[in-house]
């Protein structure tokens, strides 16, 4: 018997919510096909779905050109064996060696060219170690030496100065226009 009482109770609420909500439904219908209407142009104008995977394509495809390798040059130094080679408590010499290594990239990062005048924005700790050379490989594998590095002091950001006169470069945006 409880559960034929418990059962009228819930299919009584049911019922009722469903009236209820049933005098809104023409009202919620009519306002979302209102504020949805969609303007469809005359004539043979094309429309242009984008997705967000299209605009991150032609994001990719605009600034994929200027975005640049830097690799870090290994500079050989000489090696001190003996500590004390130039004493003058020792009469003998020991040679300097050349550390075996060559000029090769050590580490790399990335960047991007601003401008077609060569300048192009990294991150300080790409190019921290004062006393490297870098050097920058484009998209198209072509290679240019570092002629100007300025280091900001309190961020992590770096400008490098290249001479090339071939990119165009990033189109950078702004707190008021972010495209």
């Amino acid at each position: 018997m409880k559960r034929l009482v418990v059962l009228i109770v819930i299919l009584i609420v049911i019922f009722g919510l469903a009236s209820g909500v049933q005098k809104y439904i023409p009202l919620m219908l009519r306002f979302v096909s209102e504020n949805t209407q969609v303007n469809v142009p005359q004539g043979k104008e094309k429309i242009k779905i984008v997705t967000e995977e299209s605009i991150t394509i032609d994001i990719v495809k605009k600034a994929g050109p200027s975005v640049v390798t830097i690799a870090e040059e290994f500079v050989p130094q000489l090696n001190r064996n003996f500590p004390f080679d130039s004493s003058p408590f020792f009469g003998f010499q020991f040679p300097n060696e050349q550390n075996p290594r060559s000029n090769q990239p050590q580490s790399i990062g990335s960047g991007f060219i601003i401008s077609s005048d060569g300048m192009i924005v990294t991150n300080k700790h790409v190019v921290s170690d004062t006393g490297s050379k870098y050097q920058i490989i484009t998209s198209n594998d072509k290679k240019y030496n570092v002629t100007k590095i300025y280091r900001d002091p309190l961020n992590d950001v770096a400008l490098l100065k290249i001479d090339v006169n071939e990119n165009s470069g990033a189109t950078l945006g702004s707190a008021s226009n972010p495209q």
